[in-house]
């Protein structure tokens, strides 16, 4: 940036007519004059009108009304510069008006082809004020420490502490935007570590919750061995079932043998009572001849009545053949309607017992079917809840977070007020310096217009009359009231901003600790809302799984109730089966007419045995002696009839015996199967009971299960947000690195390092020609310890005829020309630094304490770095 022209009008000691300066012809320029003709407003003219800024203010792009000419309300300043073969003007004015005051800010570029300025101002003055920034390439407090070596400033670095300088250097260097990355740094490190602290805190409830994994695991294991257990007990009660239910098998068989058995005792009863009738017979018979024997009768009347009589035993004996023949029949018809009932009823029962089996494990499955629809109706219902209680935390973090926009927006107002209040604030206190400095100069003119002995000017050393002089008196009085004035109200107006400015700060912080709070509380919406999206998918899943249970017990009611329908129809198809088959049908039939014959076949024994007897009685009678002869040789073979009838009957007495004791056996047997059937019913119950108990446990089990696939996703959860704390723990290694390396320990030292070696060669250069060689500056980033080890430090050491001495034992004018040199060196590094070729260089005042010889080398050392600058600008009161 290469100044061409300067206009300005009230502008601090310059007046309402527009002065021009042009600057355009010159390359090296000196402005001389004395205390108070305007070289330093000159000056402040022109970073005024490109940055809004000039040593009345500070910090700030906006107009001051310090800087109008006193008595003025509007001032004027427009700066025509060369940058880069272009030529820019800017025009900067303010008015000071009774309202709000009025400012304004145009930004030009000129066409040579059209011979005009083409407008490049913005729509606002600070977005004006940027693209004028972004032009220059550099900013105020960039120009100000490199091309503009500012009054009294050019020992600013040398005058300081070893650390002092060091902060000085950083400043210069523009080494502050590391400070605002370090804090940028530390802040995401505190931003992470919250997070990290909430990732902590939900770790720790979730690891409470985990604690119980190791006793659901045992209850799990207990519950395994249970079921375990009660399956091995309801294996035995079915093999105790089984054994019984074969012995049940075998026992009715034997009953069926002995109902037979039973049968044929009949049978014997009445063979044994034939056999009796017979043997009755035969003895009547024998008794007969032998009564005959000893008595005769009529034989015509015996021979008659025998006839008679042996008619009705034929009869008898026909009735009896055909009674046995019909009790024959009945046997064998009963045995075959047994045997076909049994065959039914074998069939009847392998339905009846694939119904019962499907009806039972249908029966199982609903029960099971049962507990877990259960069990997931109070699962869901858990879910339910806590998605309910996630969606009141996040409803009532929301509504907490509603209130933040505006509450940034009123910590944002609240900061931009405390940063104009604090601004406004170092304005005062930059004011009342001045004023303070005014007031001290003011007071040592005083001194000087009240010497009696002096009748000199205390401003411009002229010789002045008794009345000037009391005139001069009167209005450096006036002056120092007013300043005295002004200086007592701005104390008075710094001492109250500072009160609201410590008040301020701490309604700050804690607005500052409540935006914390908010940020933590949004960090713990987002947590919630990822809970929220896992609990909602569970609570779906969980819904879905419970329809698909209660449609699976729907299906298993309907089935059971076709198994129920299709048993009682399989018992009417029996039932039917055995009224409507042919064979039983056919054997009942003939049973039933053989009931019939026998109730007609019906005779009584004992008559028969009269019958018999009386027969006998009339054979004897009848047969003559002759016969008689011929029937007592009869009687032999009677009589061995009769000891074989008495043999059969012993037998059949025998056999009839042994099937009374197998009767016995049969009532035995009876008993037994009676016993057995109490013996399976109480199995039978007791194995219900044991799968009532089994069932039980494998609801628990269910739970207990679910509870770990809950506790084990809760791990992994765990796992994952660990390795979130663990990716925290690296982001907040990282950020703190960064912060460290940020550090004034950090990359600032490397670069204060690295300016160090370029700062002593310009400078040293420069100290060269004004010393003519004598001298050369050295500066030592590191000092030696008596204890060992080393010292950071920037300590200045210069080397003349003398040897090497601290920069603090020189005099002002050798002390001077170390400043100027170091300060030349620094403000070369820091355009380069900028990126900016630092084209002006303005030194304002400093050769005061020059000799002669002094001011010859500095003025040679000018024309020696001309090369180096466009445009040299120096302010000086000296010839």
């Amino acid at each position: 940036m290469i100044p061409r022209k300067l206009e300005l009008k009230n502008f601090l000691s310059y007046g309402d007519v527009l002065q021009t300066i042009d600057l355009t012809p010159y390359s090296m320029i000196c402005l001389s004059g004395k205390n108070g003709n305007g070289k330093s407003a000159f000056l402040d003219a022109i970073t005024w009108a490109i940055w809004g800024q000039a040593r009345k203010t500070s910090g700030t792009s906006k107009a001051d009304e310090g800087l109008l000419h006193l008595g003025k309300t509007r001032m004027l300043v427009s700066l025509e510069w060369e940058l880069g073969g272009k030529i820019y003007r800017v025009r900067r004015e303010y008015a000071k008006t009774y309202g709000k005051p009025y400012a304004a800010l145009d930004f030009e570029l000129y066409n040579a082809a059209d011979d005009k300025y083409i407008s490049l101002t913005d729509k606002t003055i600070r977005q004006t004020q940027e693209v004028i920034e972004k032009t220059v390439g550099i900013d105020f407090d960039t120009f100000i420490n490199s091309a503009f070596i500012k009054q009294g400033q050019s020992n600013e670095f040398s005058k300081k502490t070893p650390k002092e300088r060091k902060t000085i250097l950083a400043n210069i260097l523009g080494l502050a935007r590391y400070d605002r990355l370090q804090q940028a740094a530390l802040a995401k490190a505190r931003s992470i570590d919250q997070k990290k602290q909430i990732l902590a805190q939900v770790v720790a409830h979730h690891e409470q919750e985990l604690a119980q994994e190791p006793e659901l695991a045992n209850n799990r294991t207990s519950l395994q061995e249970s079921i375990a257990q009660c399956e091995q007990q309801a294996a035995q009660h079915n093999v105790t079932i089984a054994t019984f239910l074969v012995q049940q098998k075998t026992s009715e068989s034997l009953c069926v043998r002995y109902q037979f058995i039973a049968e044929q005792q009949h049978s014997l009863q009445q063979t044994l009572l034939l056999k009796q009738a017979d043997l009755h017979e035969q003895v009547a018979s024998w008794r007969a001849t032998h009564a005959q024997s000893l008595s005769t009768m009529n034989p015509k009347l015996v021979a008659e009545e025998r006839q008679t009589l042996v008619n009705k035993e034929k009869e008898y004996r026909l009735k009896q053949d055909q009674a046995l023949t019909v009790e024959r029949a009945l046997l064998a018809g009963q045995k075959k309607l047994h045997e076909r009932l049994t065959s039914l009823q074998k069939l009847e029962q392998a339905t009846m017992q694939t119904l019962d089996s499907a009806y039972e494990k249908n029966s199982l499955l609903k029960s099971q079917a049962l507990t877990t629809l259960a069990q997931q109706q109070r699962t869901s219902a858990a879910a339910e809840q806590e998605l309910a209680t996630t969606k009141k935390r996040l409803a009532s973090l929301n509504e907490h977070l509603v209130t933040y926009p505006a509450f940034a927006e009123e910590l944002q107002k609240i900061q931009l007020q405390f940063d104009k209040r604090k601004q406004f604030y170092h304005t005062l206190v930059q004011r009342g310096n001045a004023l303070t400095t005014q007031h001290k100069e003011l007071a040592h003119k005083q001194g000087m217009a009240h010497n009696q002995n002096n009748p000199a000017c205390p401003l411009c050393e002229q010789m002045l009359t008794a009345q000037r002089k009391k005139f001069l008196t009167q209005q450096l009085s006036k002056q120092e009231q007013q300043l005295r004035h002004r200086l007592a109200r701005i104390t008075l107006l710094i001492g109250k901003l500072k009160q609201l400015l410590v008040e301020q700060h701490k309604t700050l912080e804690e607005a500052t600790k409540q935006d914390n709070a908010f940020k933590q509380s949004s960090v713990m919406v987002q947590e919630l809302e990822r809970v929220l999206i896992q609990q909602t998918t569970t609570s779906s899943t969980l819904a879905t799984a419970l329809k698909e249970h209660e449609q699976l017990i729907i299906t298993l009611t309907t089935e059971q109730e076709q198994l129920a329908l299709q048993r009682a129809t399989a018992q009417k198809a029996a039932s039917a089966t055995r009224e409507n088959d042919e064979l039983i049908v056919q054997i009942t039939h003939e049973l039933t007419t053989l009931e019939e014959q026998k109730k007609l076949l019906t005779y009584i024994p004992e008559d028969y045995v009269h019958l018999q007897k009386r027969i006998t009685e009339l054979d004897a009678l009848v047969l003559t002696q002759a016969s008689l002869n011929a029937a007592l040789e009869q009687q032999p073979h009677r009589k061995k009839n009769i000891q074989l009838l008495i043999r059969d009957l012993r037998l059949l007495k025998k056999q009839a015996a042994d099937a009374v004791n197998d009767l016995e056996q049969y009532r035995i047997l009876s008993a037994q199967l009676i016993t057995l059937q109490q013996a399976v019913d109480t199995e039978q119950k007791a194995l219900a009971a044991c799968i009532k108990t089994k069932e039980a446990l494998i609801n628990n089990l269910g739970i207990c299960e679910s509870q770990i696939a809950r506790l084990t996703t809760l791990a992994l959860e765990v796992t994952n947000k660990k390795k979130e704390i663990e990716g925290c723990n690296a982001e907040i290694q990282y950020y703190q690195t960064l912060s460290t390396a940020f550090s004034k320990n950090g990359i600032q030292a490397l670069l204060i390092e690295e300016a160090i070696p370029e700062i002593e060669q310009e400078a040293n250069t420069l100290l060269a020609q004004l010393t003519d060689n004598q001298s050369q500056l050295f500066i030592e980033s590191l000092r030696d310890l008596k204890s060992g080890g080393v010292r950071e430090t920037l300590d200045i050491k210069i080397a003349d005829t003398a040897g090497i001495r601290p920069y603090e034992m020189f005099s002002g004018g050798e002390a001077f020309r170390v400043d100027f040199a170091l300060r030349i060196a620094i403000a070369k590094l820091l355009a380069r630094r900028a990126g900016t070729a630092l084209q002006t260089l303005i030194i304002d005042e400093g050769f005061g304490s020059q000799d002669d010889e002094g001011l010859a080398r500095i003025m040679t050392a000018l024309y020696a770095i001309q090369k180096d600058f466009a445009k040299i600008i120096i302010v000086s009161h000296l010839t």
